[in-house]
């Protein structure tokens, strides 16, 4: 039986268990998105203070909260608002809470339960205005997120005002509805132009001032242990894929985000650096669209593509195998000239082929003009599925979509490679910023669980998290059969395997020079021997921005590599096929910044989720949580999304607990529950998450209602 602590012991319940050895999780609580004003004021205080001690009754360890970078110096750079959190953090010292800070660089309200809008800061606006195509991601389309700003500009100074623009272009005028001059100019205050800050240097001076503000409170022992430093949208190092204000629905695959000015030259300059600029004309042309699903497209497609019977009445513009050609052209697509496009289950083949196509040998040149010869082209035309199947023999497999190329792996590693440099230069400043304060340090990895049983790993891919299950003679994932090499030299007259073989087809660039036939006949894109099969990282393939910072090195004959960021090396395991996860790069990030990692999605099972979606999230828990114990990096966890069942509860013990694996003992260092709302404190779920905090905390109190 637990003897209860004295009067002069006030830590929290949970923090006296898990000191006296139980080996209970934290539970930490955050708070509502709207917990401070966008005016800056400390919101329902007398509501507040109350809930709090509900909590800390029902054996919680703290609270979470944002600090917003558009609240804290909304008013002018360098002038920062410091006063609510002030206030907040008197009212948990009164309540013996401890508290976990996240540093918020991102807008609030783009996503699912943002049920508050907090936009950056006005002057960044204003900056944003002046340079959008330099300072905002982008997709293909050329729709920009406000969510944070792009990473290629991390460096780039921006020009700071730290008046509004009024709708003359003017800065600095108080009330845009005075009209005459006059009455403006005696409204006008006084503007002042700064010297350009790039937003590193932004997020740097705000994180030197939180540290001198509140140094007492971050030291050992303090209110404050654990700093969360936000590197993208929601906190986390990640692209803003898949907003839900640009349209984006759950299970869409999302879209790639580099098509603002600085980054296509920055893909520009490493195509050029891989001998290959056609590459870095821009990002796959082939990905789909936000709500695509992988077999979709020709980029993401895992071997059953465009044209699969499983996504009836997709993409009807292209045939399907088993159409007629009446069918087909009548609706709009098919085979014709003028470089209309044939289906393929992976990828779209253009009817107009080059003569070095490894094609076009196989389909007996490119397609006449209208009428009868055109019909008899038709008839005999394969799609590349067709190729591989019938005259590499019925038993080979379809090939994967062109992530699995050697143009994939080149352009998903440059992708995920400016993300990881990206996280390492704010993680880097965040260092300097809190070196020797008592606080951990942390960055957030995000939990993009749909598709995850799949090869390509669609999600993940826009997102920024390079974990492809290999190439098609690799099947790892669950619902990925193993496929069946098959030698055969009819395509292009090369030799090989079908995978081979089928990769230089995906690599074969329309118009390209004579030598661009079977991939290992040329140079691969790192200039160092050929690219690793089934994707993944190359030797010293570019990490920074501008092809600048670091490198990955292959060593064959061994189980780790060794990787670069910024001149400091981690070592990275693989997972038995000479390749590193997808989230290597994320963990090499935080263990040379000297961070630990939290991750969402702790809540999920997979039954829970539609097979169609080929959701994982008990797959990528453990995935990220054996990751993180290579590299020697401490994880946290989240629940992504708001729910207060037994189900629920009882999956967060368990992947807490066990770290997402079979056994204990790779528990987690704390959990958030995400959120402090009123429905948490309606009686019957007050109950289960007492019961929930109890069984994670290793804490025995119980509260019946708050």
């Amino acid at each position: 039986m637990e003897v209860e602590p004295s009067a002069s012991d006030d830590s929290p319940p949970s923090r006296r268990r898990s000191q006296s050895g139980t080996g209970g999780v934290p539970v930490y609580v955050m708070l509502p998105l709207d917990t401070v004003s966008r005016e800056g004021e400390l919101r329902a205080v007398e509501q507040l203070a109350p809930r709090l001690e509900a909590l800390r009754d029902a054996g919680v360890e703290g609270v979470m909260i944002d600090v917003w970078w558009g609240i804290v110096e909304r008013r002018a750079p360098g002038a920062y608002d410091w006063a609510p959190y002030v206030a907040l953090m008197d009212v948990l010292e009164r309540t013996k809470l401890k508290l976990h800070v996240v540093l918020s660089f991102h807008a609030c309200g783009a996503n699912r339960d943002d049920d508050y809008h907090v936009p950056l800061p006005p002057w960044v606006e204003d900056a944003v205005e002046r340079d959008p195509d330099g300072l905002l991601f982008q997709d293909r389309a050329g729709t920009r997120s406000d969510e944070y700003l792009s990473l290629w500009a991390d460096n780039a100074p921006m020009p700071v005002f730290d008046g509004a623009r009024n709708a003359d272009g003017d800065v600095g005028v108080s009330d845009a509805s005075n009209t005459t001059t006059e009455t403006k100019q005696s409204n006008r205050r006084v503007s002042h132009h700064h010297p350009p800050r790039s937003p590193l240097e932004c997020y740097r001076d705000l994180m030197r001032a939180f540290r001198f503000t509140f140094d007492d409170k971050l030291r050992g022992g303090g209110l404050i242990t654990e700093v969360l430093v936000g590197c993208g949208p929601c906190g986390e190092l990640r692209f803003p894929a898949y907003a839900m204000s640009r349209g984006w629905r759950f299970p869409g695959v999302g879209e790639f985000q580099c098509y603002d000015r600085r980054a296509l030259e920055s893909l520009a300059m490493a195509a050029v650096a891989a001998g290959r600029p056609e590459w870095g004309k821009g990002g796959p042309h082939d990905a789909g669209t936000y709500n695509s699903r992988p077999d979709d497209t020709g980029f993401f497609a895992n071997g059953a593509g465009i044209g699969s019977s499983s996504f009836p009445g997709l993409n009807p513009g292209f045939p399907t195998r088993g159409s007629s050609f009446e069918t087909r052209t009548s609706l709009g697509g098919g085979v014709g000239p003028g470089g209309q496009l044939l289906s393929s289950r992976s990828m779209l083949l253009p009817t107009t082929l080059a003569p070095d196509s490894p094609v076009a040998g196989s389909l007996g040149g490119s397609p006449p003009g209208n009428g009868a010869d055109a019909r008899a082209w038709a008839a005999r035309t394969k799609s590349l599925d067709d190729l591989t199947q019938e005259e590499c023999g019925a038993s080979a497999s379809s090939p994967n979509g062109r992530w699995d190329s050697e143009y994939g792996r080149f352009f998903l590693g440059w992708y995920s490679g400016e993300l990881a440099a990206h996280g390492e230069r704010v993680m880097r400043a965040a260092g300097e910023c809190f070196a020797g304060c008592g606080a951990r340090l942390a960055l957030k990895c995000a939990g993009i669980h749909w598709w995850y049983k799949t090869r390509s790993h669609a999600a993940e891919l826009t997102t920024g998290y390079y974990n492809t299950q290999g190439g098609s003679n690799e099947g790892n994932s669950e619902s990925a059969p193993k496929s069946r090499q098959n030698s055969f030299g009819k395509l292009g007259g090369g030799g090989g395997s079908g995978a081979d073989v089928r990769r230089a087809s995906m690599d074969w660039v329309p118009g390209g020079g004579g030598d661009r036939g079977v991939s290992h006949t040329r140079p691969s894109f790192d200039g160092l021997g050929s690219p690793p099969r089934g994707g993944g990282l190359s030797k010293n393939q570019s990490l920074g921005s501008f092809g600048s910072v670091g490198s990955f090195v292959d060593e064959s004959n061994s189980r780790e590599s060794r990787s670069t960021l910024g001149g400091t090396h981690a070592s990275f395991g693989t997972r038995g096929d000479n390749r590193p996860s997808g989230y290597d790069r994320v963990m090499a990030v935080a263990k040379s910044c000297g961070a630990s990692v939290t991750f969402t999605c702790a809540e999920m099972s997979d039954r829970e989720h539609d097979p169609e979606h080929k959701c994982g999230p008990e797959g990528l828990m453990r995935q990220v949580v054996r990751c993180a114990a290579r590299h020697g990096v401490d994880v946290a966890a989240e629940n992504a999304l708001y729910r207060c069942d037994a189900t629920a509860f009882k999956q967060m013990v368990r992947n807490c607990k066990r770290g997402g694996g079979e056994t204990e003992g790779a528990g987690m260092t704390s959990f958030t529950f995400l959120r402090m709302c009123d429905s948490l404190f309606e009686e019957r779920n007050f109950r289960e998450f007492a019961t929930f905090v109890g069984d994670l905390s290793g804490n025995d109190a119980r509260a019946g209602s708050p």
